[in-house]
């Protein structure tokens, strides 16, 4: 910072004139913050005397900027003074980061800002660059009207490069980073998007999917979630008929999408897609979590019976493959589904099964939990006596547990006081359960009843909907 002071001291008047010219230009730009941080980025205006200074042409300065050479007629700077003039750029970039560092967040931008503004001299690559660093300082700083500055002179610089021939693509690539970082996903994507189409043009198809899936993350990234689905699916398209790792995660992240955009029908209808997709690769172990979550698509949009037929496929699948935790979520979701429906009875052969699925993996506080559920179920159902012997077996558990004992004894008492019994004591099991005890092995296998609830069938092809 000093070696710059004295360097600029050394040039003599001029340098504290753009000096004070700097620091008013960052309090300009403060005050504006101030009066319009509350609004989005891309519905402030700059007022021509904070947006014409910076993009305007350095040469047809008076006074010129002192790291600049002073000629008597307008002409491109030589060889030697372009050199010259980076190398102060260079020693400018590093006060600004001294002065940063020091916590002279004014000074810092108002030399970055006149950095910026002097690189454009040394050609489109440089400036590219110098707008890509101090933009990505300006984004974490929250220097709104200094991105806005950046923005719009990047706007006319990709002008400029779209107008030269040929076609440098290289820069427009730089150019759509530097939009990225400046926060302005709409000039990224238009720009990757151009590019695409070029490669589409050349026939070069990886390079367009490379672009494609920079188009669908960046459009995903800023929540323009049903554009990032229709890209996707460009993508899947482009792919299909390649083996599922190579071609599922378009699905996947489409489905995602969707969902985020409240398309939840059309999302089913891509989970369709996807399940056709892993029973074709016998990819089979993801299937059940994904009919589960089709399923929970289905009842979003009140679609019950369909969600009804994928919970039922999601289950069966889950025991075959002996995920039993999923099992048991799919359960405690379908058990919701039939109980909007009116079906209690199939809601009770639902938490009957539940009780198998969960002694398979040895969760004796589920356990206890699931007869607190089939106790208040059949207590709905006007069942007090098969009621009290689901609290009972919960009473034995909580016992086991140390836990909830309070509650099961006061559930018990409540319904039938004389069928109180002291804990650890022998009953006779639940209609269809069998007692959990500490010496009893659990079933190594589940019956898998071919029925199902009632009123609700059963695929055909459980590794279908």
């Amino acid at each position: 910072m000093d070696k710059f002071l004295r360097s600029a001291r050394a040039r003599g008047g001029q340098s504290k004139i753009w000096w004070r010219k700097g620091l008013v230009f960052a309090g300009q730009l403060t005050l504006l913050t101030l009066l319009l941080g509350s609004l989005p980025a891309t519905a402030q205006i700059l007022r021509p005397e904070v947006s014409e200074p910076f993009l305007s042409d350095p040469l047809l300065d008076e006074p010129r900027d002192p790291l600049l050479p002073t000629t008597p007629v307008s002409r491109p700077l030589s060889p030697l003074e372009r050199l010259a003039l980076e190398t102060g750029l260079d020693e400018l970039n590093q006060a600004a980061l001294a002065a940063l560092q020091a916590g002279q967040e004014e000074v810092a931008f108002a030399l970055w800002i006149r950095e910026v503004r002097l690189r454009r001299l040394l050609g489109v690559p440089q400036e590219i660059a110098a707008i890509q660093r101090v933009g990505g300082y300006a984004w974490e700083a929250g220097r709104t009207q200094e991105i806005q500055l950046l923005t719009a002179q990047l706007r006319r610089v990709r002008q400029q490069v779209e107008a030269a021939t040929p076609l440098d693509q290289r820069l427009l690539v730089e150019i759509a980073t530097g939009f990225e970082i400046l926060g302005e996903p709409n000039d990224a994507i238009a720009l990757y998007r151009q590019l695409a189409n070029l490669a589409v043009t050349a026939g070069n198809t990886v390079v367009y999917q490379a672009y494609l899936e920079k188009i669908a993350a960046l459009e995903s990234d800023w929540f323009q979630f049903a554009a990032a689905a229709t890209t996707y699916r460009e993508l899947y398209q482009l792919v299909q008929g390649q083996v599922a790792p190579l071609s599922a995660p378009y699905l996947q992240r489409e489905i995602a999408n969707l969902e985020q955009a409240q398309q939840f029908e059309q999302a089913t209808v891509v989970q369709q897609e996807l399940l056709d997709l892993y029973q074709a690769g016998q990819v089979l172990e993801v299937v059940p979590e994904l009919q589960r979550a089709t399923a929970q698509n289905f009842q979003t949009v009140g679609n019950l019976e369909a969600a009804s037929r994928y919970y039922q496929a999601a289950y069966t699948n889950a025991i075959t493959l002996e995920q039993f935790e999923v099992a048991s979520q799919v359960i405690d979701e379908l058990a919701l589904v039939y109980r909007t429906l009116g079906r209690l009875d199939d809601v009770l052969y639902l938490y009957q099964q539940r009780l198998l699925v969960n002694r398979q993996v040895y969760d004796a506080y589920t356990i206890m939990e699931n007869f607190d559920q089939l106790g208040q179920l059949y207590e709905e159902l006007d069942q007090p006596t098969e009621a009290v012997a689901a609290f009972q077996e919960g009473l034995i558990l909580a016992a086991h547990l140390g836990h909830r004992q309070n509650y099961f004894t006061e559930q018990i008492r409540r319904l039938a006081p004389e069928s109180m019994i002291t804990p650890g004591e022998s009953l006779a099991p639940v209609e269809g359960t069998s007692e959990p005890t500490s010496d009893q092995p659990l079933p190594s296998t589940l019956p898998l009843e071919n029925s199902g609830p009632q009123n609700s069938g059963s695929p055909a092809d459980v590794w279908r909907q």
